[in-house]
């Protein structure tokens, strides 16, 4: 949901006595935002409701893979920093930092590359590291400042390397 499209944010809301989606909505990751009197009619009449969000920030703080994703994009710039003789020094290991690229890569893949860049940067900025720049939609072609990069259905190639 969060790679394809461009929701920022999944919203729910469960009756309150319905206890079984409260805790797997919970389960899910969701948070509870507020609730509200009377707020569903249902078959059984009139019910106070529970409203939950899970956001795209809870995505990446949860989602297995991402890291996974970021280190192998982190690996691949390093291995074309080698091929290239870069001079660029490579960063210490950042879980967060492999999260938020992991998201943004799986984003971009995903052929959704105003959203990653966006994404992103406005990590980058909260945590200090380098904002990304978006070259090209089509083909989809992003200055990640150690390099510049193009990315298809067959992965990432470098187009260049600083």
């Amino acid at each position: 949901m969060f790679t394809k499209t461009d929701c920022l944010e999944i919203l729910t809301k469960v009756p309150l006595s319905n206890r079984p989606a409260a805790m797997m909505v919970r389960h899910l990751g969701y948070i509870e935002r507020f609730s509200r009197k009377s707020a569903f009619n249902g078959p059984a009449g009139q019910c106070d409701v529970r409203y939950f969000a899970y956001s795209i920030d809870q995505w990446m703080a949860d989602d297995v893979a991402l890291p996974f994703i970021g280190h192998q994009f982190h690996d691949q710039m390093e291995a074309a920093k080698d091929r290239h003789r870069s001079a660029l020094l490579t960063h210490d290991e950042d879980e967060a930092h492999d999260r938020a690229v992991g998201a943004a890569a799986s984003m971009l893949t995903a052929g959704n590359a105003v959203k990653a860049v966006w994404f992103y940067n406005r990590w980058a900025r909260f945590a200090e590291y380098q904002t990304i720049e978006l070259l090209s939609t089509n083909p989809i072609v992003v200055d990640v400042r150690d390099a510049v990069l193009q990315i298809s259905d067959n992965g990432m190639e470098v187009l260049k390397c600083r």
